[in-house]
């Protein structure tokens, strides 16, 4: 089996997650060790959903995207991170407008065929964006 996305030369997106560090102790005011926070980026392949806009609360946020896509880098999503969870993103849309803004990484089912024939190699993903900046020279 290969170690590598077949997504890999196409990856658009870097996706940022704090996660707790297993290492690191920080002590506290009390003396007492508590865990540190490090940063998790994974690479993944991103486009716009068939469904552009989430509706939440009774309402449509044209602000919040949907992005759908496979994980490229690690190609499966580490133990440390399990949806839904937040973060930030930096993805490159259409025409190479580069956008940074916040992420949430939802849940998804993965094709049980696929899983079934043991294929590592396209983790599927959906992730909300929103509160989005055009990064401009970057």
């Amino acid at each position: 089996m290969s170690s590598s996305s077949p997504f890999e030369s196409v990856a658009n997106a870097d996706l940022t997650f704090q996660i707790q560090s297993t290492s690191f102790f920080a002590i506290d005011s009390w003396g007492n060790p508590t865990p540190t926070q490090k940063e998790l980026v994974i690479k993944a392949l991103l486009q716009p959903a068939k469904q552009p806009t989430i509706e939440r609360w009774g309402g449509v946020d044209a602000s919040i995207s949907l992005f759908e896509g496979f994980l490229v880098d690690p190609l499966e999503l580490p133990f440390q991170i399990r949806p839904p969870c937040t973060g930030q993103g930096t993805i490159v849309i259409a025409t190479n407008r580069k956008e940074k803004g916040d992420i949430e990484l939802l849940p998804t089912i993965q094709n049980p065929y696929v899983v079934a024939a043991g294929v590592k190699e396209v983790t599927r993903i959906v992730v909300l964006f929103k509160n989005r900046e055009v990064l401009i020279n970057d």
